[in-house]
């Protein structure tokens, strides 16, 4: 990213020069030297001007060209606008976010959503509203993100800002593009019930930027993820679902089915020069002059670069040859190239070393709170092992209690018949002796009644048998001298 003093003039000369050539910037300082942050502001997704390749994006020309108009403006090149109403505001109206495995992303209702708020930037237009400029990179939601006193800010990346920029504390985003609400409403889809812009100055100043990203280690991207599942969890106290994002065949809106959500996200590459010069949308409409009044911050092209570069392409695709003067004026730009080239390739090198030390550092941080969060998890899932250990021992514990107590309580039941039965027999056995005591004196007592009768009888017969022997007389003699016989009277 060249400096502030070297403004948007020298990289416009330097590929003037080479375009002139017929070399391409792209062979020249290509991705593989300063990595893919370094060209969000030149050619990913955009032309050597910073903005739209024209010849890039059929996809887009041709899906939504039915949601709006595309307009061919000067400087940015083929933009779109959407036929929505003066409210409409990107990453805003008629959409919510969601956390996947890429971050915080965008899921717009809309069914030409897929392509405005994952591709490319948003800028503002006094005539248009909002315009989107496209780019061909995927991303979950290409927005700034800033927390503070409770509440989550997102707005829309402009055009030209890539993910270093919009971290830097130079970037000044206009506070009408920013979104501020609660942290517990993040993912509701009704959060604008929440939003209060006359509040949002105030709670900018409290607040401090987001720089969580994720780096995608199949495409090599960085996306802008904002805050972390972790960091919602905590300030919201509450759990946070992390759905799986899946490609849709076809272009419309995200589709949802469980854990799930399947997103279109077509692969936005470009071709040569001469295969794309025809493409454009239909239905253009050309602008005199460029309609962007607002681009949030992003750095715009020098005013001559685009008419530089159109004489260039003049020059070169013509048939005519050059004249004298012609060659001297390009070996004259040759010169100030090389001159140029001098100074701001080392720049480059330097920040581009720097940027990729960044990264690195940035790599190495997310490194660590990965290994942090493992970590965090393991203790999670060690505590939680000790705990259900200890639920296990505990239930064994009262197993035992139980079982213990049940023990108790049949031996004591036990205990309890055996005197039970125990008082019973003691019981029956008095009785019985009693019986027998009974029974005995019975016997006793027939005994004894049987050996008194038996003298009476013994006598009993015995005065018989005496009666029986005595004669008459003396059977009488008891009455005679038991008594005196008596005269009669009158005799």
């Amino acid at each position: 990213m060249l400096s502030n003093r070297t403004g948007g003039f020298l990289p416009a000369l330097i590929f003037a020069v080479i375009m002139t050539l017929g070399f391409s910037a792209q062979a020249q300082y290509g991705n593989n030297g300063y990595g893919d942050d370094y060209y969000d502001s030149y050619d990913n997704g955009y032309n050597n001007n910073g903005y739209n390749n024209n010849g890039y994006y059929q996809d887009f020309y041709q899906e939504l060209a039915p949601y709006g108009q595309w307009l061919h403006d000067p400087q940015y090149g083929y933009v779109w606008t959407p036929n929505v109403g003066r409210d409409f505001r990107p990453y805003y109206t008629n959409g919510y976010w969601m956390m996947t495995e890429y971050g915080n992303t965008w899921m717009s209702n809309y069914n030409w959503g897929w392509a405005p708020f994952h591709y490319g930037r948003w800028a503002q237009s006094n005539f248009y509203g909002w315009i989107w400029i496209p780019g061909n990179e995927w991303g979950p939601a290409w927005v700034n993100w800033r927390q503070g006193g409770g509440y989550y800010g997102w707005a829309p990346m402009g055009p030209g800002v890539s993910i270093n920029i919009s971290f830097g504390s130079g970037f000044n985003v206009p506070n009408p593009w920013w979104t501020f609400i609660p942290y517990g409403n993040i993912y509701s889809r009704s959060f604008h019930r929440h939003y209060s812009p006359r509040r949002t100055v105030n709670i900018i100043n409290n607040t401090t930027i987001i720089n969580n990203t994720y780096v995608d280690n199949r495409t090599r991207n960085t996306y802008v993820t904002g805050p972390r599942r972790n960091e919602v969890e905590t300030a919201t106290r509450q759990r946070v679902t992390v759905y799986n994002v899946g490609n849709r065949n076809r272009a419309g809106a995200p589709e949802v089915s469980g854990r799930n959500v399947n997103i279109y996200r077509p692969q936005v590459t470009g071709g040569s020069r001469a295969n794309t010069q025809n493409a454009a949308p239909a239905g253009i409409k050309k602008l005199d002059r460029t309609t962007v009044s607002n681009t949030g911050g992003g750095r715009q092209p020098a005013a001559n670069t685009r008419n530089t570069q159109q004489a260039t392409d003049r020059n070169t695709n013509s048939g005519t040859r050059l004249q004298p003067t012609n060659r001297n004026a390009i070996e004259q730009r040759n010169q100030q190239v090389q001159q140029v080239e001098r100074q701001v390739v080392p720049q480059r090198n330097t920040q581009a070393q720097e940027r990729l030390q960044n990264q690195r550092v940035e790599q190495q941080r997310n490194a660590e709170r990965q290994q942090q969060n493992t970590q965090r998890l393991q203790q999670a899932a060690q505590q939680e092992q000790i705990q259900r250990q200890r639920n296990v021992e505990q239930q064994q514990r009262t197993q035992q209690l139980q079982q213990q107590n049940a023990q108790r309580q049949q031996q004591q039941l036990q205990q309890r018949n055996a005197e039970q039965q125990r008082s019973m027999q003691q019981q029956q056995q008095q009785r019985q002796q009693q019986m027998q005591q009974q029974q005995q004196r019975q016997q006793q007592n027939i005994q004894r009644q049987q050996q008194v009768q038996q003298p009476r009888q013994q006598v009993q017969p015995q005065r018989s048998n005496v009666e029986r022997s005595a004669p008459p007389a003396q059977r009488s003699a008891p009455a005679q001298s038991g008594g005196v016989e008596r005269a009669p009277r009158g005799r």
